[in-house]
């Protein structure tokens, strides 16, 4: 299984149209792809047509530890395509992980339990520094979005690629 994290400090890079994108892509290639929507802003969400919609999301999968499939995994209308969708519209996820123990490392500790069942993950997440900025520490790839008319966008880039290769100095990273 393959994790990759599409990131940015700035919103309105394309994360999420990345995502839904290169994860409609890769489950046509024939490849089991889950999308994680970790923004508040279910924009990831709500890329795809539902065939179920599972009765949680993003919060319990990370806030209440549930893994069971059919509790948090929503099937889209895609073969091969599954989403865990944000249901965190109130942003309390980052302070729930801010004050748990185990918080700065409790999705980098769940994704395992979903290695049987699919080859790649992508998670989305939002477009400030938060919490899920952690789960690269743990990973190999990287997708950034970015514009190049926007030269702030290249400086924080430039500050978010500084803080995570004290993490992750082999790991590789794809600028779009």
């Amino acid at each position: 299984m393959i994790t990759v994290p599409v990131m940015s400090t700035k919103g309105g890079v394309g994360k999420s149209t990345t995502a839904a994108n290169l994860g409609a892509f890769c489950a046509d290639a024939g490849k089991r792809v889950l999308l994680i929507d970790l923004d508040a802003q279910p924009t990831l969400s709500s890329y795809y047509r539902l065939e179920y919609e599972a009765p949680g999301g993003i919060y319990e999968f990370v806030g209440a530890n549930e893994t069971r499939p059919e509790s948090i995994i929503s099937k889209t209308s895609i073969h091969n395509l599954d989403i865990i969708i944000s249901n965190d519209s109130k942003g309390q996820l980052d302070t729930l992980l801010l004050n748990a123990a185990d918080g700065r490392l409790r999705l980098v500790n769940l994704l395992p339990t979903l290695q049987p069942h699919y080859d790649l993950i992508l998670i989305d997440t939002k477009g400030s520094r938060c919490i899920a900025l952690e789960i690269p520490a743990e990973r190999r790839s990287l997708i950034v979005p970015f514009t190049l008319a926007v030269t702030a966008l290249i400086r924080r880039l430039c500050r978010l690629v500084a803080s995570l290769t004290v993490f992750s100095p082999e790991g590789t990273l794809f600028l779009f």
